[in-house]
């Protein structure tokens, strides 16, 4: 991993048990986090109380010390607040390489971006420019692209519109270019909800339609404009297939278009 100087550095820990199941929460239970450069600690260890989902995020403003190259993250587990022996892990991570010392960083608030929804987009530069551009793509294709005016501003929010062409999962890029020919750039990848709202799907059999016992009636309910498939097999040809909903969210959205 790298790191930029004066730009958020984010990293998480999972706590899980030997067979790779989650580390259960509980009182004295805690992930404690030290950060460490190789010019010595950087920062207080902290303490994260571990949940149900047994994953902690720790977030922290990277030095702007230019000697600074290296960060090191140790995290140990202690349950009943006495440390679990053997639970220590480490990550590294290296400055990123710049000439020019010049950064660029761009982060989301938005945890769960939809389709039909906007996406907010967070960028942080470390020396003034009059512009930034930013390119969207999916699939090895182009979606969109724009030009961002800093306005005299190290710290810009926009927003993007969610198409269905960037589902199930794109990837940005952010950059601008230097009076020297240097490229300052940053990219992420984030993935996309194909629905915008939560459709609750719910079928009834009615076996006796007709009081024949030969025919039965299949009701289906959803949302209005909803679009509603079904698909039958034979009791033989199921045990072909694992159990569970063949179908995913991607493989309709791609049907319909």
């Amino acid at each position: 991993m790298v790191f930029k100087p004066r730009m958020i550095f984010t990293t998480y820990v999972a706590a899980i048990n030997a067979d790779g199941t989650k580390y259960p929460p509980g009182p004295g239970r805690f992930i404690r986090i030290y950060t460490d450069t190789d010019i010595g600690q950087s920062q207080a260890p902290v303490d994260y109380s571990i949940d149900s989902s047994g994953i902690v995020q720790h977030r922290f403003l990277a030095s702007a010390d230019p000697t600074i190259t290296f960060i090191r993250l140790r995290a140990e587990l202690y349950d009943n607040n006495i440390k679990i022996p053997g639970s220590d892990d480490e990550q590294r991570a290296i400055r990123y390489l710049s000439p020019s010392n010049s950064y660029l960083q761009v982060t989301s608030s938005t945890e769960t971006p939809r389709v039909g929804d906007f996406m907010l987009f967070r960028v942080n530069i470390t020396q003034y420019v009059d512009f930034v551009y930013y390119h969207i793509t999916s699939a090895g294709k182009l979606i969109f692209t724009n030009i961002l005016p800093m306005d005299g501003a190290r710290q810009k929010t926009f927003d993007v519109g969610m198409s269905r062409e960037m589902a199930p999962s794109a990837h940005i890029l952010v950059y601008y270019v230097r009076y020297d020919g240097e490229i300052v750039a940053d990219s992420m990848n984030f993935h996309l909800n194909t629905s915008s709202v939560t459709n609750h799907v719910n079928i009834t059999i009615n076996r006796r339609k007709d009081f024949t016992g030969n025919t039965i009636e299949v009701l289906a309910y959803a949302s209005p404009q909803s679009y509603v498939a079904f698909a039958g097999l034979g009791l033989v040809q199921t045990r072909l297939f694992p159990p569970g909903n063949h179908f995913s969210s991607v493989m309709v959205n791609n049907f319909f278009n």
